[in-house]
């Protein structure tokens, strides 16, 4: 995976392009003028001396570059920062050529998914509460032409992300799930006219991903996120479809250390229709380690029935729903993503990899990827010989 770092430290004018990036000084001052109303009140009439930026994905971002632009000001020690966030497809080429180029279509599937943040961003998070960043403008991609880009609040200096070889706690978990409540809440509370049928599922990407797995299971995994939490009696909801550790900040205190709160959920390049249950699944299954999974399996779905109903003012009827159907649900979407398991520890593993230097820490680290995988697919053979049997039977799993 290439991990790309962009800096620059030199005075720049208005016409001078941010680095790692084809977008003006310029174009950002006149976003954050029109649209940052903390940084129009502090700084709007402020001449700016330099504007520094750099990657701060720092290989947890995979499809994207994230660029941290610091503002300094003449005769001012202030500076604001803000984020650009360019798309791009530089971290995908070695998993093209391993595949023998029949990954062509990410070009199209990340410029669609590219897309799709910018409207969730620009239609559907107004609607929502929640921990969602402040986005002030959108730019389309446009393949071999434009450049496509979201402007958006700096959250560094707020929270943190866990990688993929780290784990959430119980704590933690609690966080996310009343914050998932509060999204579906307002979600449901919303005119469907607005959101229904406006983000759907990307058929290409799925596809490849089903590539990977060379498996015989593509019925499975064309029907299991899409229909069964309405076979299940659920309503649809928006689901971020992407909810691993890089994905998540957490608040952290005047030391920089990560809290227990949930500060926001960012990427939501493959947001669609789905199951409540998915973005818990998929939680579950890839920011937590095996043992605390489990054990937060024991309350995750009563609880988030709870910080729900409390969501709609105590009123149960507003979720005609029950915590079994819930839990499987839940299970439908774990059987999916226990799959990728697997498949995903070497592509995260590469990304960190650079920060450990002995090979007995990196080993470590790998081992601890694979244990997670690991304990998903003992889960997996264990539901499949329980609460799934049928679907074992029906898809030949």
């Amino acid at each position: 995976m290439i991990n790309r770092k962009f800096c620059s430290t030199k005075k720049v004018s208005g016409k001078d392009f941010i680095d790692g990036c084809s977008f003006s000084v310029e174009y950002l001052l006149k976003s954050l003028k029109e649209n940052d109303k903390e940084f129009q009140q502090k700084f709007g009439k402020k001449n700016v001396k330099e504007v520094n930026a750099y990657d701060i994905s720092d290989g947890r971002g995979v499809a994207s570059v994230v660029l941290r632009c610091t503002i300094h000001f003449i005769n001012s020690d202030e500076t604001y920062s803000t984020i650009l966030k360019v798309p791009g497809l530089e971290v995908f080429k070695e998993i093209q050529t391993k595949h023998d180029g029949k990954c062509d279509m990410f070009d199209e599937s990340f410029n669609s998914n590219h897309q799709k943040e910018c409207n969730f961003y620009n239609i559907m998070a107004p609607l929502l509460e929640g921990p969602i960043p402040k986005v002030y403008k959108t730019e389309d991609w446009i393949l071999n032409e434009k450049e496509g880009c979201i402007h958006m609040e700096d959250l560094s200096q707020k929270g943190k992300t866990f990688n993929y070889f780290e784990s959430v706690n119980l704590e933690q978990i609690k966080s996310f799930i009343q914050s998932l409540a509060k999204i579906h809440k307002s979600n449901l509370s919303a005119d469907p006219k607005i959101w229904k049928e406006k983000f759907v599922e990307d058929d290409q990407f799925f596809t490849f991903y089903q590539e990977i797995l060379e498996t015989q299971i593509e019925p499975f995994l064309k029907d299991c996120p899409r229909e069964t939490h309405l076979d299940l009696g659920l309503p649809g909801v928006i689901v971020h479809g992407d909810m691993h550790s890089g994905n998540l900040l957490w608040k952290i205190n005047k030391n920089g250390e990560i809290q227990n709160e949930l500060e926001a959920i960012v990427d939501w390049q493959i947001v669609h229709e789905g199951s409540q249950m998915a973005d818990l699944a998929k939680f579950l299954v890839h920011t937590a380690d095996g043992n605390i999974r489990r054990e937060a399996e024991t309350f995750a779905f009563d609880f988030y029935r709870e910080c729900l109903i409390k969501e709609f003012g105590g009123d149960s009827s507003k979720v005609p729903y029950n915590v079994e159907q819930l839990r499987n649900a839940y299970y439908y979407v774990f059987a999916l993503q226990a799959f990728f398991t697997f498949q995903l520890v070497p592509i995260f593993f590469a990304a960190v990899k650079h920060k450990y230097e002995s090979k007995d820490e990196q080993k470590a680290v790998y081992d601890k990827g694979i244990q997670k995988a690991l304990d998903a697919y003992q889960d997996l053979d264990r539901i499949y010989n329980g609460e799934m049997k049928d679907v074992f039977e029906k898809y030949g799993l």
